[in-house]
């Protein structure tokens, strides 16, 4: 899936979008050179993710951390808006797996006798399950309704 996002510029910086990891296997993002993307580091420090010209930032996803037990982290990462009467771009592209794919951690990355850390899941079920997370808020107000 290829998304184009639009940051308008906002009078103070602010979270264009909040923490989060991407649900699938990868994601390819070009982005302009306004900036915004950072990534957080294993410390929990939050890093700028500077744009390099003609380049793209590969970002693990969840699915992607699943089927490597964990070799591969998913990672979180967050969106500051522009200043300044400034607008930024960014363009990702979301690869994942077909619905019914089969989920379940890769042999080549247990040890010996090593168990996975995650039960085995639909890519389906798993990305359905965390938009249901990510937008409870919404099910809450149409239930309040």
């Amino acid at each position: 899936m290829l998304r184009l996002i639009h940051y308008p510029p906002q009078q103070i910086q602010s979270n264009g979008a909040g923490a989060h990891t991407d649900y699938g296997c990868i994601t390819l993002l070009y982005q302009d050179q306004i900036g915004g993307l950072q990534v957080q580091d294993r410390n929990g420090d939050w890093l700028d993710a500077t744009p390099v010209e003609n380049s793209f930032v590969v970002n693990i996803g969840d699915l992607m951390q699943r089927w490597t037990n964990d070799c591969y982290k998913s990672t979180p990462h967050r969106v500051t808006s522009p200043t300044s009467e400034t607008t930024r771009f960014s363009m990702p592209f979301f690869v994942e797996p077909d619905f019914d794919t089969k989920v379940s951690t890769v042999n080549s990355c247990l040890a010996e006798g090593e168990k996975s850390q995650y039960k085995d899941v639909t890519a389906g079920d798993w990305i359905l399950s965390r938009f249901a997370d990510t937008y409870a808020y919404r099910s809450d107000s149409e239930v309040s309704e």
